[in-house]
């Protein structure tokens, strides 16, 4: 009986044991259950905080690389074929809203599927949750005419993302998740105010964005807005005009290398370069710091072996036997020496030439005389037919060396110079050719002497345009022709040879 009851006790205790036990799960249950809620949302906040901080600096990066675009009123198109933004009407007044697809460029890869962001607990595509708004603000100060001048650009962008569950979604957790994303997080109040993380930053309602924003929806403004006066800062040179600020940022202040590794690179599409050399800043001046690898720190050489030379001449220096092609036309020496195409020239100055120059003394104030050097006509000409040098214009005295292609034919004549007794203008009063020759005859001192050439028909002077009259007839041997004087008029002697 006592083995019996000691049996029967002890089935009650294990009873109580499991009753107990029973009722310590179900008191923890609910706790554990909620906890694990908790961590849930938790772990939610913290992904939509995260998500919303990479879509805020796409946003950021979007406006950097656009600012002069947007700042100018342009249109912005992006690669991914979701269409533009037209920022014509952007003013302080006003604001430019688009839809996150446009920040395609500036997200990460596969953040985007059929340009719209993914479905997440808090947001989703079906009605697209997010928007990205700009505002502008202009800064001006008063010139020394007491008008306002332009002196800083500012462009703002605000994302705005409407969560799933709309103004229902608790106020608890946006103001969570905005403090989440940092200090430019923010969310819209119950009376329309839009206030940031830990008051730091409002807007007085969403009329401010041009949107009509519900209640808990998120704001997340620019980390920085980007300014005109701050790219000016950065050390880079900027592909489009800036308006304000372009002589800062589009200005270097170091060498331009365009070699890489060994592999030289081009520079392309270039429209003009003006060149103001100092010859101090050249490589290898005295100014200049820079050194490469040369065996003489005050000469620094090229890959190639060749030496840089602080030398105005070198001004444009093409090394490694290099040369240099032009379509166009080429003027130096201040347009003294010209090389331009025969082809369709209205100027008259095709070929090679090269110009001497005029001075002149202004002496209208005596006490004063200004002094002037001007371009004069041209003493050296080449083109495809004729070689000219001396004084090439008929008014000019002086000597005149030609040699003349489609004549076959070369002259060297003296010009006897003379003045016009009316305006007293030099002019040419008499021409000799000293020389001239052709295939025919070689005439010196105007035919004084002439040696005609035995292989061509015994009609002589043909070269000077004289009646063959004027010559004796000759058989087919050479001549040798002496006269003085006027060959025209004067005896002559003849040499058959």
């Amino acid at each position: 009986m006592k083995k019996m009851f000691n049996r029967i006790n002890e089935a009650g205790t294990m009873l109580v044991e499991a009753m107990a036990m029973l009722g310590l799960i179900a008191m923890v249950t609910p706790i554990l259950y909620k906890k694990a809620a908790e961590r849930t949302t938790e772990l939610q906040d913290i992904n939509a905080s995260n998500q919303l901080r990479i879509l805020a600096n796409a946003m950021d990066a979007y406006i950097k690389d656009n600012f002069t675009r947007i700042n100018d009123g342009e249109a912005v198109v992006n690669s991914c074929n979701v269409g533009n933004v037209d920022y014509s009407s952007f003013t302080d007044a006003t604001s430019v809203s688009f839809d996150i697809s446009h920040l395609c460029e500036y997200l990460p890869y596969g953040f985007l599927k059929d340009g719209k962001t993914q479905d997440s607990k808090l947001f989703s595509s079906a009605n697209p949750s997010f928007q990205v708004v700009l505002r502008k603000t202009t800064g001006t100060e008063l010139d020394e005419n007491n008008q306002p001048v332009v002196v800083a650009e500012t462009v703002t962008g605000f994302l705005t993302a409407v969560p799933n569950e709309g103004e229902d979604f608790p106020s608890t957790r946006v103001s969570r998740i905005a403090t989440m994303v940092g200090s430019n997080g923010g969310y819209v109040e119950d009376d329309g105010k839009i206030m940031g993380a830990q008051g730091i930053w409002s807007l007085k309602d969403a009329s401010e964005l041009g949107l009509n924003l519900p209640t808990n929806t998120f704001v997340v403004s620019s980390l920085q807005p980007i300014s005109s006066q701050g790219l000016a800062n950065e050390d880079v040179l900027h592909r489009k005009t800036e308006r304000q600020n372009d002589y800062v940022l589009n200005s270097m202040e170091t060498d331009l290398f365009m070699s890489y590794n060994s592999k030289n690179h081009n520079i392309r599409q270039v429209n003009q370069i003006i060149m103001r050399p100092q010859k101090d800043w050249m490589v290898g001046g005295d100014l200049n710091t820079f050194r490469r690898d040369a065996p003489n720190e005050n000469e620094p050489s090229m890959e190639y072996g060749q030496t840089y030379k602080a030398d105005l001449d070198y001004t444009l220096y093409i090394g490694d036997k290099g040369g240099a092609y032009m379509e166009g036309n080429l003027a130096a020496l201040s347009s003294l020496f010209t090389v331009r195409s025969e082809i369709e020239n209205d100027k008259g100055d095709g070929g090679i030439k090269y110009y001497g120059t005029n001075t002149t003394t202004d002496t209208t104030d005596p006490s004063n005389p200004v002094t002037s050097t001007n371009k004069g006509n041209a003493i050296f000409s080449v083109t495809t037919s004729k070689m000219e040098y001396g004084n090439i214009d008929e008014n000019t005295a002086g000597a005149l060396l030609t040699v003349d292609k489609d004549n076959g034919s070369m002259e060297f004549e003296s010009k006897t110079g003379g003045n016009d007794p009316s305006t007293g203008a030099p002019t040419v009063s008499g021409t000799q050719k000293l020389i001239a020759a052709n295939a025919e005859r070689v005439n010196v001192i105007d035919g004084a002497l002439s040696v005609r050439n035995p292989g061509i028909a015994p009609d002589g002077g043909k070269y000077d345009n004289y009646h063959k009259d004027q010559w004796p007839e000759q058989n087919a041997a050479p001549a040798v022709i002496v006269g003085g004087g006027n060959v025209h008029n004067a005896s002559y002697t003849t040499y058959i040879l």
